[in-house]
Formats: C-alpha cells, structure tokens, sequence
C-alpha cells in the first residue's frame, strides 16, 4: 500500500487494485482531490505496466478517478 492509500496485489492467482480509505482522505486534505487522481493514475499506470497487466487498466484508472 501507497502513501496515496493504493495498492496492487496478487491473491489467489489474480492481480487486485486495493484502496485504503482513510490514508486517501489523509492525502487528498492534504494536497488535494485533484493531485492524488493525478498521483494515483501515475501509480497505478505505472505498475500495471511494469508488472504486464494492462488488460484492466482502463477500469483501474476509472476506479482511482472515483476517489475524487
């Protein structure tokens, strides 16, 4: 888990995005709703690539903007 409260796992043989609620507000009341959609999409874009799973980034993306 990220500082932006985001995190990527494998479990039971499937990759998973996780979001830790509390450090999300922690993070937007400090910097802002728009900065961690900023941040948080960098992240996850990012990992997804490094770790070749892009089929579900485009629903990753959009489960990170509903955070806002």
């Amino acid at each position: 888990m990220t500082d932006l409260g985001i995190g990527i796992s494998f479990k039971l043989g499937r990759w998973a995005l996780s979001f830790d609620l509390e450090k999300i507000d922690e993070f937007k009341a400090q910097h802002g709703s728009d900065l961690f959609v900023e941040e948080g999409c960098r992240y996850v874009t990012r990992r997804c690539y490094a770790l070749g799973i892009t089929d579900d980034l485009r629903l990753w993306l959009e489960a990170v903007r509903a955070n806002r």
